[in-house]
């Protein structure tokens, strides 16, 4: 009896060594897809707010970049009449007393 008793229970213990590191195994698996799983979304959600601090960036540039065009529109017409009144000043020509 006792050696069917030792007989029997081997197995039963060799199984239990070979299932318990493959549960350990099976719970670090779930722990790192977890792990990876929260890294993505923590870069995702970065990523969205780089996306929108770049959305924002663009925006400002573009506004400002109208305000000098409009500041350039203004100011052109205004240094052709300059320019226009220089080169008549240059070719009048000038009395000499």
């Amino acid at each position: 009896m006792k050696t069917f008793l030792c007989f029997s229970l081997v197995p039963i213990a060799i199984l239990l060594l070979l299932v318990a590191p493959s549960a350990q195994g099976a719970q670090d698996m779930r722990e790192q897809q977890v792990e990876a799983r929260t890294s993505v979304h923590n870069l995702k959600v970065k990523a969205a707010a780089e996306e929108e601090a770049a959305r924002q960036e663009a925006a400002r540039s573009r506004e400002k970049i109208a305000g000098d065009r409009t500041l350039l529109d203004q100011e052109v017409p205004l240094l052709e009449t300059e320019v226009g009144d220089l080169e008549k000043a240059v070719a009048r020509p000038r009395s000499r007393g």
